[in-house]
């Protein structure tokens, strides 16, 4: 099987512990009755907000599908920092491109989303913020929500474990439910052929320093190389 590492992205100037995930939707409406977003829904979505400094970024793919058929999104959490991306940017993003992905996929299509947080926790610079998974995931219409079958999330801190199921009681079952921690990426690859998605060099990099520090799974030990890239010279 072939692997497809991406080399980091930079950054404009500007602006196994696996969850087992449901194969179909518990609850969901059959394919038949979800709606599809006709073209002139899909085009009233389209908002003025100029996004062209997100575009620039790649953090958002969707491309390939997961072993149960459904179209990946990948989010690269650390391609989005806090100080040059405002996270209402960030969400109404993200927003536009799942309601433009829905459309063009027609009605019977649901999609996965991979969400990568590796090194997020020790740069503490990321906009996507524990309440940007509930205000994208309840922003969607009822029928478009069902749709979303898995949320794989790649390299979780003990901060964003803590924090989503301290933020359960405010998300809808159903979704709190499709969520898959990854600690690893061959955890990852029983959801995802990894040939399906391209992951950027330092998830695998990171898989390499967990084997070697485990404790930097648990938030007990501090990746320092990580959390000291972007800060200013001379500090």
């Amino acid at each position: 099987m072939e692997l497809r590492i991406v080399q980091s992205t930079a950054i404009p100037a500007k602006a196994a512990d696996s969850v087992a995930v449901p194969s179909t939707d518990a609850g969901a409406a059959p394919h038949s009755q979800h709606a599809a977003i006709t073209p002139p829904e899909a085009a009233a979505l389209v908002p003025d907000e100029d996004f062209s400094d997100l575009e620039e970024t790649r953090f958002w793919e969707d491309e390939g599908e997961d072993v149960e058929g459904r179209i990946v999104v990948r989010i690269v959490g650390k391609y989005l920092p806090a100080h040059v991306f405002p996270s209402d940017h960030v969400e109404r993003y993200i927003h536009h491109k799942l309601h433009e992905l829905f459309s063009l996929a027609g009605a019977d299509r649901h999609v996965s989303i991979l969400y990568i947080h590796t090194e997020c926790e020790a740069l503490n610079d990321n906009p996507l913020a524990l309440l940007s998974f509930r205000t994208i995931f309840h922003g969607l219409a009822p029928n478009l929500r069902l749709r979303v079958g898995a949320v794989y999330i790649l390299h979780p801190s003990l901060t964003l474990r803590l924090g989503l199921w301290l933020l359960s009681p405010w998300l809808s079952d159903s979704i709190y439910s499709r969520v898959a921690f990854m600690s690893r990426v061959e955890f990852l690859a029983d959801h995802i052929p990894l040939d399906e998605v391209d992951l950027p060099a330092f998830c695998l990099e990171h898989d390499r320093k967990l084997e070697a520090h485990p404790l930097l799974d648990y938030g007990f030990q501090l990746d320092r190389a990580a959390a000291t890239q972007h800060l200013p010279l001379g500090l």
